[in-house]
């Protein structure tokens, strides 16, 4: 493992998830990539992770429904959530499924960086109980 932790990225646009996966690779974290829900929950299950970075519009289980069964099956893992769409709504539907935080795209690298960290200290905190 590498210093900053592990992130899995669930990205189904190519050039996004890419830039994504770049960007955490610079701040030492160790990052995956698949490009779908159904494939974050079958990679679960023979690795691990810290943390999620969970895009919300994707095809066959958009980002809520994986958020909902990540909270149910896989409690430890952290998701945050990457929308375009910026209500209110899409916000709280994945604070409820499980989400720790909800980042807007297109995102400040800065604001990513911080959810992250701040995503990875919880992780922290559920290891340390």
């Amino acid at each position: 493992m590498t210093a900053g932790g592990r992130i899995l990225v669930v990205e189904d646009d190519q050039d996004t998830a890419m830039l994504l996966c770049d960007a955490l690779r610079k701040r030492a974290f160790e990052v995956e990539r698949v490009a779908s829900g159904p494939a974050c929950l079958e990679w679960l299950q023979s690795r691990a992770t810290d943390v999620i970075l969970v895009d919300v519009q994707m095809a066959g289980m958009s980002g809520i429904e994986l958020c909902g069964e990540l909270h149910a099956h896989h409690p430890d893992v952290v998701a945050v959530v990457l929308t375009a769409q910026a209500d209110a709504e899409t916000a709280a539907s994945a604070r409820r499924a499980g989400a720790f935080d909800v980042v807007t795209k297109p995102m400040r690298l800065a604001l990513l960086f911080s959810t992250v960290a701040r995503a990875m200290d919880s992780v922290g905190r559920r290891h340390a109980e």
